[in-house]
């Protein structure tokens, strides 16, 4: 049977129960994914850009101008890296094909710099 209240004892249970069923528990793994997932992303983009650079410079045998973009592109690829670490969890699933892809990726890239950096 249903509890007789009076509207503002509706209204202040209402409100009492909403505020007990907060999801900023859920949500902030979610946030974090996402910070990672953005980071990720975005350092990829400028280590693409710095390489792009780099073979410009290469191109125009400005081997400064290379070297430090070359230097630029190690950088981002190191904080693809750590964002990598943070997208790959266990509490949520990224197809296993598209995170090996990913690492494959990078390990290249990694060994190129590597070969690029030390010339």
């Amino acid at each position: 049977m249903a509890t007789k209240m009076s509207k503002a004892e509706r209204i202040s249970v209402s409100e009492s129960d909403l505020a007990d069923v907060s999801i900023e528990d859920i949500i902030s793994p979610y946030e974090e994914l996402l910070n990672a997932l953005t980071e990720f992303n975005d350092a990829r983009g400028e280590a693409e850009e710095a390489l792009s650079n780099a073979l410009g410079y290469h191109e125009e045998r400005e081997w400064e101008s290379r070297n430090d973009s070359l230097n630029e592109a190690v950088e981002a690829l190191d904080r693809m890296k750590e964002a990598f670490d943070n997208i790959d969890g266990d509490w949520h699933r990224i197809d296993d094909d598209r995170m090996t892809t990913l690492r494959l990726v990078m390990d290249r890239v990694e060994e190129n710099l590597g070969v690029l950096v030390e010339a």
